[in-house]
């Protein structure tokens, strides 16, 4: 996208859907939220990178996220009293956040855990239901494959207790039986060839 009055790092998040073009629906649903986030679109002159901190509206839920984050992204960059924001310091604060632990993505790396056994609880999860892209670019376990690893593991001790309880259903051989197993599938394998 060249020609616009827009640095591309805003382009991108216009871009909603990635195609490489802003399109009026995405500016529709952007002008939209501005009016609600901010006190008076007076706070955006064109050609101006700065958004006064005072423009974002503190009177709804909507408008506070917005204050809050800008808040908190200051606090990063060590610039508490600044009354202004630039898109350096969104750009800025996001590289920070993203190596933050926690930094808000819904994915936690297993080094952003507190102790060593939370931290190989996450591995373990990795290795069995796969992790998701965390925003620092580390592999992180999110909430769906937290519940596949834990349902995996719930089911695999429903099977073991149920092995232990009908031993002589599950395994009719005894001990014997994993390897009985073992052999039947080589068997198979060796059948299908």
């Amino acid at each position: 996208m060249q020609r616009l009055e827009f640095d591309e790092h805003t382009v991108a998040l216009l871009d909603t859907d990635g195609d490489g073009r802003v399109r009026a629906p995405e500016l529709v649903v952007v002008v939209v939220w501005l009016k609600r986030v901010l006190r008076a679109p007076s706070g955006l002159a064109p050609g101006n990178d700065r958004v006064p901190r005072a423009a974002l509206e503190d009177g709804n839920a909507e408008g506070r996220a917005p204050l809050q984050t800008a808040r908190r992204m200051l606090a990063m960059l060590g610039q508490h009293d600044q009354t202004v924001l630039t898109v350096d310091d969104a750009v800025q604060a996001t590289a920070l956040w993203a190596r933050a632990a926690p930094n808000g993505d819904g994915v936690v790396p297993p080094g952003a855990l507190p102790d060593e056994e939370t931290r190989q609880a996450a591995l373990d999860g990795l290795r069995t239901a796969g992790g998701a892209a965390d925003r620092s670019g580390e592999q992180g376990v999110d909430d769906a494959r937290r519940r596949t690893f834990f349902g995996a593991d719930f089911a695999h001790a429903a099977w073991l207790a149920a092995a232990r309880d009908r031993a002589a259903v599950v395994l009719p051989l005894g001990p014997a039986t994993a390897t009985a197993v073992d052999t039947v599938a080589a068997i198979e394998a060796k059948l299908e060839d």
